[in-house]
């Protein structure tokens, strides 16, 4: 049986540089990924993506160059295989981008960074950082947890406790966090620590099952790669939101092809919206992406939900649903926000593009899901 599992999210990852074993591609593994569809541990929450598929970024002093080019460099990695692109932060758009990535490059800082997009400032360290730690912290920022950190890792990887150092071991604990597990365990991913990492000793601290190899890479793996776009699907084909100030879709119109931080007059007007199929939104209370939130998709009853938030919203937050890949007859465990519980369905169909749509959120069937029960309360 596959599942999908969601879990409470820890805000903070500590990683290590890479050593000169680590700067090396291992083909087989990046060929591998590619015939089983490898995707990768990522936070699940909407609101923890970055808004439009940009990652706005400064750095928190003059960094030595051989550190700016090294974030440049992964910059332009990251970019060159995703959907998603990184703007710089300057006195002159600061007041555009409020959540960003303050990038420290002094020495002895470590290499950490937070999980997706907290709201404001948030810290990268790189002070320990080689060029492929930073494409690792960036993976962090963007969503994404570590491999082995993952719910299923013991299937695939051992952990040898009694060599890792005592002050590290709560790195290679599984995540007891909001987090998703999408498709098979992805060896090759630039998240995944190498064999000997934090040993107390010339003793592997991670050994693998099978015998395949971790901690060598040049770059993203193809499964980091899908992962990202899975997250970031591109924007080349997006279609419009459209805001109506009164229920059932009339009066004044306001469209929205992108998410907006702030809606101005018309945000004391909403009353219903067309969300197009494949698309989800939260609408938050307060400016830019803030404050009191709640999510609709293009299946939602949305005047309802409207009115339940006390016709309030300050800004949207216009998200293109992630591709939903999934065999039929495979269970899914579903964190149903909307009442709390913890909801079992079987998958029973597909679209003409072999996806799976939402999950139905009142303990009900719909074309693609099948009840079967609810797990906890």
């Amino acid at each position: 049986m596959k599942n999908i599992i969601i879990y409470l999210l820890p805000t903070y990852i500590f990683s290590v540089s890479l050593n000169a074993n680590d700067d090396m591609c291992d083909t087989d593994s990046y060929e591998e990924n590619m015939r089983m569809q490898v995707y990768s541990h990522i936070v699940s929450d909407f609101r923890y993506k970055w808004i439009n598929n940009t990652i706005p970024y400064q750095f928190d002093n003059t960094p030595p160059v051989r550190k700016r080019e090294a974030v440049l460099s992964a910059i332009q990695h990251i970019e060159s295989v995703t959907n998603l692109k990184f703007i710089e932060r300057n006195n002159i758009n600061k007041d555009k981008y409020p959540d960003f990535i303050n990038i420290n490059s002094e020495d002895g800082s470590g290499c950490s960074a937070k999980i997706g997009r907290r709201g404001g400032e948030q810290f990268m360290k790189i002070g320990g950082c080689t060029r492929l730690s930073v494409v690792h912290e960036f993976a962090h920022a963007i969503g994404m947890f570590h491999e082995h950190n993952r719910s299923d890792r013991d299937s695939y990887i051992t952990i040898h406790w009694d060599r890792i150092r005592k002050d590290k071991r709560q790195n290679f604990q599984i995540n007891g966090s909001e987090s998703e597990n999408i498709r098979g365990y992805d060896y090759a991913s630039i998240t995944h620590y190498s064999t000997h990492t934090f040993s107390t000793s010339a003793w592997p601290t991670i050994t693998t099952l099978n015998g395949e190899k971790i901690g060598r890479r040049d770059g993203l793996s193809m499964g980091d790669i899908y992962t990202i776009n899975y997250m970031y699907p591109s924007y080349t084909d997006h279609k419009e939101v459209v805001l109506y100030s009164d229920k059932g879709h009339k009066g004044k119109k306001y469209k929205l092809k992108n998410s907006s931080p702030l809606l101005g007059d018309f945000s004391k007007e909403l009353s219903s919206l067309i969300i197009p199929d494949g698309f989800s939104v939260i609408l938050y209370k307060s400016a830019n992406y803030t404050g009191e939130y709640t999510s609709l998709s293009y299946m939602d009853d949305n005047a309802q939900i409207i009115d339940s938030f006390n016709n309030n919203v300050s800004s949207v937050h216009v998200i293109k649903s992630q591709t939903q890949r999934g065999v039929i007859g495979d269970v899914y465990i579903y964190e149903n926000q909307y009442n709390n519980d913890t909801e079992l369905f079987k998958l029973i169909s597909l679209d003409q593009k072999n996806e799976y749509g939402h999950f139905p959120i009142n303990k009900s069937n719909n074309q693609y899901w099948k009840y079967l029960r609810t797990l906890k309360n």
